[in-house]
C-alpha cells in the first residue's frame, strides 16, 4: 500500500526566506500531486475516525458518525475538508482535539447531504472557512433538490378543430389549476397526428392563456373549457405563443412538440392556465395528446 507524501515539510529556518518558501512551495506541489494520484489524500469513513486527509468523505447511513480532527499544530496553516456524502438524517460531529476548539466551539457537524466543512488550522485552533460551508455547532449548507412530478393530461381536443387558412377559428383547453401544486415551472408538449387524407402544407400554431385573478378571468377572454374558440387577429395577440409546427402534404404525419417552459412563457406559471391552438393543416387532425409535468424544489 502506498504511503502518504506530506506536502508540508519543514525545512530549517537558517535558509533564506525566499529560497526557503519557493522550495517549500515546489516540495508541496508535487507531493500533492502525488497523494491525489496514489489517493493518499483522500479518505471515505463510515464509523467514527480520527482523520489525517485533506478530503474526508463521510457516509453516516449506519448512525453518526463523529470525525476527530488531528491535532491543529500537526496541521498548521493547512485546510482539512469533510464532505457528507449520505441522504440519511445522521449527523456528521467534527470534533478538535482536547483543548483545542473549532470557531471557538468544541465541535461542529454537518446535517445535510453533499454539505461541506472546510477547515484551516492556524497552529492552536481550527476555523471553518469558505462560504457556504457548514456552521459551527450545526446545520449544513443548503441543498435544493429538483423534483419532477408525475405528468398530467391536459384535456385539449384538438382533433375537433377544423382546417382554418385564417388561423382564427382554434379549439381552447380546459383550464389546469396550479393553486394546490404550486409547482415553480410546468414543462408542457404532445404530438399530433396529420389528416388522414387532404393533408396540405401549413402550421399548427399553439399559444397559452392563463389567469390573474384565481380563475374568474381569462386571457383573451377564455372560458377555460375544452371547446372550439374564434379569434379576431387583435385578441390573438393577447394570448402567449409557444411554436408553430409546420405541416407536411404527407397524410398521417406525426408532429411532435415540446417541451416547453410555462415560467418562460409567463415569467412564472399562473394559478389557472391553459392552452389554444388553430392549424390550416388542410383537413381534421387523427389524434392530438398534451401532457404536462410540474417542477417543484424543496432545500435541506
Amino acid at each position: 500500500m502506498s504511503q502518504r507524501v506530506d506536502p508540508y515539510i519543514a525545512l530549517p529556518s537558517e535558509m533564506d526566506p525566499a529560497v526557503r518558501r519557493a522550495l517549500i512551495d515546489v516540495l508541496r506541489s508535487h507531493a500533492k500531486q502525488i497523494n491525489w494520484a496514489t489517493g493518499q489524500d483522500s479518505v471515505t469513513i463510515t464509523t467514527s475516525t480520527t482523520v489525517a486527509q485533506d478530503l474526508v468523505l463521510a457516509n453516516a447511513t449506519g448512525g453518526q458518525i463523529t470525525c476527530t480532527l488531528p491535532k491543529a499544530i500537526d496541521w498548521q496553516d493547512r485546510t482539512l475538508h469533510v464532505k457528507k456524502i449520505d441522504g440519511s438524517t445522521n449527523v456528521i460531529k467534527i470534533v478538535a482535539q482536547s483543548g483545542e476548539k473549532i470557531d471557538d466551539t468544541a465541535t461542529a457537524s454537518i446535517s445535510a447531504q453533499y454539505s461541506t466543512a472546510a477547515l484551516l488550522s492556524d497552529g492552536a485552533a481550527w476555523w471553518i472557512i469558505q462560504s457556504g460551508t457548514a456552521g459551527a455547532g450545526g446545520g449544513g449548507t443548503t441543498v435544493t433538490t429538483t423534483t419532477y412530478g408525475t405528468p398530467g393530461t391536459v384535456t385539449w381536443t384538438m382533433t375537433a378543430a377544423a382546417s382554418d387558412t385564417t388561423l382564427l377559428n382554434g379549439r381552447e383547453s380546459t383550464a389546469v389549476s396550479n393553486a394546490a401544486n404550486k409547482y415553480l415551472d410546468v414543462l408542457i408538449g404532445g404530438s399530433f397526428t396529420g389528416p388522414a387524407a387532404s393533408a396540405a402544407i401549413g402550421l399548427i400554431e399553439i399559444y397559452a392563456y392563463g389567469s390573474w385573478d384565481g380563475g374568474t378571468t381569462y386571457s383573451s377572454d377564455m372560458t377555460a373549457t375544452d371547446s372550439d374558440r374564434t379569434l379576431v387577429a387583435s385578441s390573438k395577440l393577447l394570448l402567449k405563443p409557444i411554436t408553430a409546427i409546420p405541416t407536411t402534404a404527407t397524410n398521417g404525419d406525426i408532429y411532435k412538440w415540446g417541451p416547453y417552459s410555462l415560467a418562460d412563457i409567463f415569467g412564472r406559471v399562473p394559478e389557472e392556465w391553459g392552452l389554444w391552438g388553430v392549424h390550416d393543416a388542410g383537413a381534421s387532425l387523427q389524434a392530438s395528446t398534451t401532457k404536462y409535468t410540474g417542477i417543484t424544489e424543496t432545500s435541506a
